[in-house]
């Protein structure tokens, strides 16, 4: 046992395996001299097992224990006798509770919100692009619409959601990859650094070329 402990006749106490390595090393020394305590040098000591100092940590312990658990305990009866018979405080806890979740909840919309309004922008991008190669306004918004009614999805490519999520709910996904999302013309969205390694393991040269990973639409 690592914790066990030695009381000396000299009074001292050391863990037992510590004693035991100094009386090996000394043993082993070519200047033996006299076994001695460590601290007070008393030569040819006699040595018994020893728990006090265990006991003492051990009570320590407990007594730290009981003190935490008895404060909890403390408070919490508090609470419920004060719940029980004020009213004010019962009604300044509960309005306090319901707008700590409301605030959470507000949070968490706004956050969602400028996700979705991240994705359009790179949508919106994407329409620009689409239009200087011949894809209508209307070819556009019937595409955008039709991502809609499906509802965001993840990137077939990587496996990771288009959007950002709320929740860690994808631990491996990367947020740049999925800021930057791209719309199609046949309404698949994709992140546009998967999109583009797609084309280039597809050697899409030129526009002809390109067709969509999921409905091969050119």
């Amino acid at each position: 046992d690592k914790a066990a402990q030695v009381l000396l006749s000299c009074g001292h106490v050391f863990h037992a395996l510590c004693v035991k390595n100094l009386e090996s090393f000394s043993r082993r020394s070519a200047t033996a001299a006299p076994l001695s305590c460590p601290l007070c040098r008393t030569a040819d000591y006699q040595k018994r097992s020893h728990d006090g100092g265990k006991r003492v940590y051990l009570a320590k312990m407990a007594t730290r224990i009981q003190s935490v658990w008895r404060g909890f305990a403390s408070r919490r009866a508090v609470l419920k006798w004060r719940m029980e018979t004020d009213p004010v405080f019962r009604e300044e806890l509960h309005f306090q509770l319901v707008r700590r979740i409301s605030e959470e909840e507000l949070r968490m919309a706004e956050k969602r919100a400028g996700e979705l309004d991240s994705f359009f922008e790179q949508l919106d991008r994407s329409r620009a692009v689409a239009a200087l190669e011949g894809i209508t306004l209307s070819d556009w918004e019937t595409a955008r619409r039709n991502l809609l009614t499906r509802g965001l999805d993840d990137c077939v490519i990587c496996m990771n959601p288009l959007a950002l999520p709320t929740t860690s709910s994808h631990p491996h996904t990367d947020t740049a990859l999925a800021q930057q999302s791209v719309l199609l013309s046949c309404s698949h969205a994709f992140h546009a650094p998967c999109l583009t390694a797609f084309e280039e393991f597809e050697r899409c040269g030129s526009i002809a070329d390109r067709k969509c990973p999921i409905c091969r639409s050119p």
